[in-house]
């Protein structure tokens, strides 16, 4: 697929989120961009999160519940995009993700030697042992245009990754192609080329 072939669907977040095993967590640094895209249907939010920031605020480099990430990612991406499904507004919210993530102090050093997509895609899939508990990303190089990532122990949805691919590719003004691969139920495999 490619960035402008929307997507179809919607998703049942708890569903999703009954998946999501209670040690799986996150950064806050995703959490507050999606706190600061809900405004003041935060507070809204909140009532269904199991673990509230403390003052409204999340630490950035503090753990977080991934179920609490994706009670907000859902509310976030149906906000920001009502017209389109949530499968697309998923994935469009992805894209904006990364731009937390770069602005970030582990993303400024992540992305500070990257000057391809693919050096990006190595590096941003090596950082997520750093950001995420739960899942486990690895990336090889299989051309000058092409990089496979694996993403195992994968609970959540395929939208978010595959947004956050796009992204970087798309941060280098070339124009990606990404096919995915459901392997089993906790198996992903992504061959983005450019």
């Amino acid at each position: 697929m490619r960035p402008s072939d929307p997507l179809l669907g919607n998703i049942d977040i708890d569903a999703v989120v009954a998946g999501v095993p209670e040690s799986y967590a996150m950064k806050g640094m995703f959490f507050n961009a999606l706190a600061a895209t809900l405004g003041e249907r935060f507070a809204q939010v909140v009532t269904t999160l199991s673990s509230p920031p403390r003052g409204g605020l999340y630490l950035p480099f503090s753990d977080y519940p991934t179920r609490d990430f994706l009670r907000l990612y859902d509310a976030a991406a149906r906000l920001s995009h009502p017209n389109r499904s949530s499968r697309e507004g998923y994935r469009r919210l992805a894209r904006q993700q990364v731009g937390a993530f770069r602005e970030s102090a582990l993303g400024r050093i992540t992305m500070h030697l990257a000057t391809d997509p693919g050096a990006a895609l190595m590096r941003y899939t090596g950082s997520l042992g750093a950001l995420v508990k739960g899942p486990l990303a690895r990336a090889r190089q299989l051309g000058p245009s092409e990089v496979q990532i694996d993403i195992s122990s994968h609970r959540g949805t395929l939208e978010y990754p595959l947004g956050n691919f796009e992204a970087l590719v798309m941060g280098y003004g070339a124009k990606p192609t990404i096919s995915v691969e459901v392997r089993g139920s906790e198996t992903l495999q992504f061959l983005v080329s450019w």
